[in-house]
């Protein structure tokens, strides 16, 4: 799964991510002057409990990518015609974490120095739509111009026909979200990678002792909100893990960013955690929420979903209460299922499969 935050200039993003992810080492393999790229590793006390039970030779918690976007203009400031440039690698995102300033800082160079967290919500969603708008007139537009030179194809037709009622959508004030697009439809348009069909996550940058209800009171379609500190935060990051509940604690942070903003963004994208366990690894899977149980053996390992037979199930509640799995079979808590049963958050599963 791969995040990206977008903000405004001066917006505490780049702050937000540096608390967001932590020490993390920046991802191998970036270009020079590339956005910057970390991997979080998220934390489950669930996955932790089952590690205690098998003392594993490997441990995987499940990973997250988080890509720091360049700055966009604010509002009141001129656009920049490197727009979609910025925007580029937040269409290769899973979803967004759109940050909005609610604080003060007289030293940087604001075009509005009081913050205005509602109007640069409604700011960096024009910023996303606009874009989207963009790259829709300008495929529409070839696709005119091919037409009257050599005749429509059915799938250019097709095309075509989806990205006219996009257009009328945004123009409207709407999102791709919105244009209710059949599945062939959505299987055409894949590769443009609309940022308003992204889940979006609100995160409220604060001030120190900042109100984390401003989050609830910026109007617009959010998957899930959430409120940070993003100096205080900053802070805590650069910490010893050690030192880091003390100093939580006498700053009055229930929890840090890491944790706080990655709940956010798995409620917002709709994801849900399933395990493996035994004794030479006990791992972490994430799934969007209503997948099978043959797309979790596929998530594990291609040759799983393709000989699947069935899936032994438990719970992790179960597992942990009994103590074993063993136990657990003992208490008929485990379960046979096919390829059609819908994994559900902090299942154990073992696939028995065959190829």
């Amino acid at each position: 799964m791969r995040l990206a935050v977008v903000g405004v200039h001066g917006s505490g993003k780049s702050t937000l991510f540096r608390a967001f992810t932590g020490a993390s080492a920046p991802a191998p393999g970036g270009a020079p002057g590339a956005a910057p790229l970390a991997v979080v590793k998220v934390r489950d006390p669930r996955l932790e409990r089952l590690r205690d039970m098998y003392s594993p030779r490997k441990y995987t918690p499940a990973a997250v990518e988080v890509i720091d976007l360049p700055g966009l203009p604010g509002p009141g400031e001129p656009p920049s015609d490197r727009r979609s440039e910025f925007l580029a690698a937040a269409r290769e995102s899973d979803g967004l974490v759109l940050v909005v300033r609610a604080f003060e800082e007289p030293s940087y160079p604001y075009a509005e120095a009081k913050p205005d967290p509602v109007r640069e919500a409604a700011h960096l969603v024009g910023e996303l739509s606009f874009a989207d708008l963009d790259i829709s007139m300008k495929r529409l537009e070839k696709l005119r111009a091919a037409g009257r030179k050599s005749g429509v194809k059915e799938q250019e037709r097709k095309e075509a026909e989806a990205l006219e009622r996009i257009v009328g959508v945004l123009e409207g004030g709407g999102y791709v979200k919105d244009a209710a697009l059949s599945h062939e439809e959505e299987k055409i348009l894949r590769g443009f990678r609309f940022l308003t069909a992204k889940p979006w996550v609100l995160c409220v940058s604060l001030g120190e002792g900042g109100d984390p209800g401003l989050a609830e009171a910026v109007p617009g379609v959010f998957q899930s909100r959430t409120a940070l500190a993003g100096k205080v935060e900053a802070e805590v990051a650069e910490l010893e893990e050690a030192d880091r509940a003390a100093f939580l604690a006498e700053m009055g942070v229930a929890r840090p960013a890491a944790e706080v903003l990655l709940e956010a963004a798995f409620r917002g994208l709709g994801m849900i955690t399933f395990f493996t366990v035994g004794e030479d690894e006990v791992r972490a899977w994430t799934l969007p929420g209503g997948s099978s149980a043959v797309e979790g053996a596929g998530c594990i390992h291609s040759d799983l979903a393709r000989g699947f037979i069935r899936a032994e199930v438990v719970a992790a509640a179960d597992l942990l209460e009994h103590g074993s799995m063993a136990a657990v079979k003992k208490a008929g808590r485990q379960r046979l299922e096919g390829k059609e049963y819908v994994v559900k958050d902090g299942d154990v599963m073992n696939i028995r499969f065959s190829v």
